[in-house]
């Protein structure tokens, strides 16, 4: 070769990126398609459904601030008079600290934050990893979409739930994974261990490990017709082995065997009966239709698939899938198995349609793009911003602070629009004497925002004394005895949800000897005190 062909050639630079974390260039659309659902759910302006929600969530920051406070665990239930000396496990206690913590330290934008992040993760989780394993974009947007629809009202409440979906899709994900490398035998443990200390689901996660195990013993002895080869199969042995240690590392919390205890008795509680999210699913309601129309989609791509249907698949979608029928809540369980193996038959089918259609090879640099464009599209989101001037001032960098105004309008743009933000404002300068009759979805806003008055009850139904409940239940529908019961407990005031308790709010105008309208709110809330306190 001469020296001028020589000159001519461009030299070729090795990538020696390494493959975890390549992506092909086709990959940024899924990418660019999760940023867009980040900044949707970030638009809480446009989209209210998408605000921090009334109930659940500040119950468990207040629990979390008497964490902090007191350094401890509570033994008993601490924020609920009527509920005192009632035992108590906390089974979220991880996830409740670090909500107080992300509030105290970075604000409402900070827990904003922590909530938008919470349902990304899970979603970036399933979604990537069916376009890691397959290289389709197509497969990877229908698990996002899937995974989306079905959780749809269920990602509008922020409660430590979220965390526990988040590590379900990592379980599923490892479980489900071609490989095993030798870091999945410390990530499984760990991952529980975790999962253990911030949410009660953990268990959810044995159920699906132990049905991936069953399945893969099933395929082996459908084949061979040999226990022998059951024993000898290497994915049985790892999902095993990978179900007893997290089984054992989820003993790594203050409770030891008495959260497993807690757990699965909870929903025995009589009380739980009485909420629509414990009811068997139904075609009623959105999740319901939203489940019905992915099992019709699914039954068509099992027909149309090339891929082999293994048996773990069907374990695990018909397992949670009756679990789901049996209690509308567990759909948060079935919906990630639903869009992962949806995502997968997707893309073996698409090949069919779409031939050598994986473009440019797989380098670094598409990940370090798409990582740069997740970045800039947090950075442009309010609780990016928010989060990022909170973040700055906790370091002690100097900052134009805003004035109490506009961090109230900020406050109140970011929370429900059902949050009792000025019926607690009105309570602030009007302390109530005694004890408080309120609805129980406020009564953990209440907690956390004037932890001194007394609460009737909260969303933690399950510490409440049963009779408690009933009374609470018994003048929530201005039924029987209301008004005896009222007097009974010392009622005062009472906080009420227009909407949710109509027939007390009508009753309670028509006792004008006895009750007052002190604050009302159209459409919103009410506060009635009584002429004559007790």
């Amino acid at each position: 070769m001469t020296t001028e062909q020589e000159d001519d050639q461009v030299p070729v630079l090795e990538d020696r990126t390494p493959d975890w974390f390549r992506m092909r260039p086709s990959g940024l659309a899924l990418v660019g398609a999760l940023c867009v659902v980040f900044f949707i759910i970030n638009q809480y302006t446009l989209f209210p459904q998408f605000r921090l929600w009334h109930n659940d969530l500040w119950g468990h920051i207040a629990y979390g601030r008497w964490i902090v406070e007191h350094k401890a665990l509570p033994e008993t239930e601490p924020l609920m008079p009527l509920a005192r000396g009632v035992p108590m496990i906390d089974t979220a206690w991880g996830s409740q600290v670090i909500g107080h913590l992300t509030y105290s330290e970075l604000g409402i934008f900070g827990l904003r934050l922590l909530y938008t992040g919470s349902i990304i993760t899970a979603l970036a989780l399933i979604s990537l990893a069916v376009y890691r394993r397959t290289e389709s974009v197509l497969g990877g947007l229908l698990s996002l979409a899937v995974f989306s629809a079905v959780c749809y009202q269920i990602f509008w409440v922020s409660r430590p739930q979220l965390a526990g979906i988040v590590c379900f899709a990592a379980t599923l994900v490892i479980a489900t994974s071609r490989s095993w490398p030798k870091w999945y035998w410390v990530a499984v443990p760990a991952l529980f261990a975790v999962w253990a200390n911030l949410h009660g689901s953990f268990p959810v996660g044995f159920v699906a490990l132990g049905l991936m195990a069953a399945g893969h013993a099933f395929d082996v002895y459908r084949q061979s017709r040999s226990l022998g080869a059951v024993v000898a199969s290497a994915q049985v042995r790892r999902l095993v082995i990978a179900t007893e240690l997290a089984a054992v590392a989820t003993l790594l919390n203050p409770y030891g065997w008495n959260l497993h205890r807690e757990i699965l008795t909870f929903a025995d509680n009589p009380n739980l009966q009485s909420l629509a999210e414990w009811d068997p699913l139904t075609l009623r309601d959105y999740p319901g239709q939203a489940m019905a129309v992915v099992v019709i989609g699914l039954m068509w791509l099992y027909r149309q698939t090339p891929r082999r249907v293994s048996t773990s698949e069907i374990l695990l979608l018909f397992g949670l899938g009756l679990w789901s029928l049996w209690t509308a809540r567990m759909i948060c369980w079935w919906a990630p198995v639903a869009a992962y193996f949806g995502g997968l038959h997707l893309a073996a089918l698409s090949q069919r349609w779409f031939r050598d259609s994986n473009g440019r090879p797989a380098a670094g640099i598409w990940t370090v793009t798409a990582l740069s464009m997740a970045f800039f599209v947090v950075m442009l989101t309010p609780s990016g911003i928010g989060a990022t001037q909170a973040f700055k001032k906790s370091l002690g960098m100097k900052l134009v602070e805003p004035d109490a105004k506009k961090q109230e309008i900020q406050f109140r743009n970011a929370v429900s629009p059902v949050t009792p933000v000025l019926a607690v404002e009105y309570l602030k300068k009007h302390p109530p004497k005694g004890q408080v009759y309120n609805s129980f979805e406020y009564g953990d806003y209440l907690n956390w925002a004037m932890p001194e008055v007394s609460v009737f009850v909260t969303s933690h139904v399950h510490l409440i004394p049963g009779e408690v409940w009933d009374h609470y239940l018994e003048i929530a529908n201005a039924a029987g005895e209301w008004q005896q019961r009222l007097d009974w407990y010392g009622v005062n005031c009472v906080i009420l949800s227009v909407n949710r308790h109509p027939a007390l709010v009508r009753a309670l105008r028509k006792e004008t000897g006895t009750w007052e309208v002190a604050f009302e709110e159209k459409n919103h809330t009410i506060i009635f005190e009584r002429r004559r306190p007790l």
